[in-house]
């Protein structure tokens, strides 16, 4: 099974490997990380009831090297690296934040007719910091190849589709079934954020590269504003607002937030940037442009931000 990357370049691919008992998953994951270029082999052992037993993860990110083992024992307790996990005691699922390949395995174990949903929390390698945690999860079968996925505390849901043999063949925003051309992959865009800066929180690249060969969309400070006029009362409102005008000029153009390279907000009150942060991960889900917020006062407006962006596709 090969996929693409959607959010940033990237590839990965696996296969399954029937044991006696049991199945092994093996796969290689390649793709542009905030720390570097990432190049990961993964592989995870799991019993005929599609639970986990082994996994490991082995390569580097960067110039950081990459090497865990990890076990879910009989008695349901997890250990990593040698070390004792009891956070993760009682689970049964090992989910690899970046592959789409472990999905498999909820999937085949939950079996679950069209129509019904189940919760399966899962230990979730952390794409993002590197940990592995908890993360509660539901899957919903809505369909003979769809099925709904949320995750609050990942900030993702979506409507999974999946092949005959329970492999997730679009998992929006993030991957698509197919291989990429190496070709492709280097007019892409890129990501910088060197060892020598702090590594960036809450959902941004440090630097964007744009290869030759690219249109620039390059969208007005966007007010909340709505089309007939009014603007909503409350901050959050008007983020939601914002967002939505930044959104239909995007579509004008026949681009999605998947191609933003760099945004800009103006906030009225430091106090909102929290809101303000959790509202665009929302609309920008694993995606990860440049950002700047500044926070700066209007004078006889209704709008408490405004957000400007540039967005970039290939010619």
């Amino acid at each position: 099974m090969r996929w693409r990357r959607l959010d940033v370049p990237g590839t990965d691919h696996c296969h399954l490997v029937r044991l006696a008992p049991g199945w092994r998953l093996e796969g290689e994951a390649v793709f542009a990380d905030l720390r570097g270029d990432a190049r990961l082999a993964y592989g995870v052992t799991v019993d005929d009831g599609w639970r986990t037993t082994w996994g490991t993860v082995r390569g580097t990110i960067g110039s950081r090297p990459v090497a865990l083992e990890i076990e879910r024992r009989q008695d349901d307790r997890w250990w990593v690296n040698g070390r004792p996990a009891p956070d993760l005691d009682g689970l049964v699922d090992l989910d690899l934040g970046f592959t789409p390949a472990t999905n498999l395995f909820p999937l085949r174990r939950l079996a679950l007719p069209i129509g019904e949903s189940a919760d399966a929390a899962a230990a979730w390698l952390d794409d993002e910091r590197w940990v592995l945690r908890r993360l509660p999860q539901r899957y919903e079968r809505r369909g003979a190849d769809a099925w709904w996925y949320e995750s609050p505390e990942a900030g993702y849901e979506g409507l999974l589709r999946v092949n005959a043999d329970g492999y997730i063949t679009d998992y929006p925003g993030l991957w698509h079934e197919g291989a990429i051309r190496c070709a492709r992959r280097e007019r892409m865009k890129r990501m910088h954020n060197p060892d020598t800066v702090a590594p960036p929180e809450g959902g941004y690249a440090h630097g964007i590269e744009l290869p030759a060969g690219h249109r620039l969309l390059f969208i007005s400070g966007q007010i909340p504003v709505r089309p007939d006029g009014s603007v909503p009362a409350d901050f959050e409102g008007q983020c939601r607002a914002a967002w939505a005008n930044v959104l239909a000029v995007l579509d004008s153009a026949g681009l999605g937030t998947e191609h933003l390279v760099k945004v800009t907000t103006w906030l009225t009150d430091r106090g909102q940037s929290e809101t303000n942060g959790r509202i665009r991960r929302e609309y920008l889900g694993a995606h990860r442009p440049a950002l700047t917020v500044v926070v700066a006062q209007t004078l006889e407006a209704p709008w408490l931000l405004e957000i400007e962006a540039i967005a970039a596709a290939e010619a």
